[in-house]
């Protein structure tokens, strides 16, 4: 993961596959090696709006299944609050596509 400058403190891919092997087929941040998170709060949501994955563990990651079922094929939303060992929060938001 390349980091660009502040903005890019937190990093994901935008596309996943459920059918890769072991390449993109779950969603977990990836912070620059100058963060060291104390908290984190991450919600996935589709495009209507339903949140399809809630975590507050940093080692967390979404498996992209939902209701015990593999989530749509589909573009999802991500949020992710978090606050470093310095006390800074920061929140930060993007968009991934789910593919066949």
């Amino acid at each position: 993961v390349d980091f660009d400058g502040i903005k890019d403190l937190i990093a994901t891919p935008n596309i996943f596959s459920r059918h890769s092997k072991g390449i993109n087929n779950c969603f977990k941040p990836t912070f620059h090696k100058d963060i060291e998170v104390l908290t984190i709060y991450v919600r996935i949501f589709d495009r209507w709006g339903n949140k399809v994955f809630e975590s507050s563990k940093v080692s967390d990651s979404w498996n992209l299944q939902y209701k015990d079922e593999p989530a749509a094929i589909d573009t999802y939303i991500y949020i992710c609050e978090l606050k470093d060992l310095s006390g800074n929060v920061s929140e930060y938001k993007g968009n991934f596509t789910i593919v066949k």
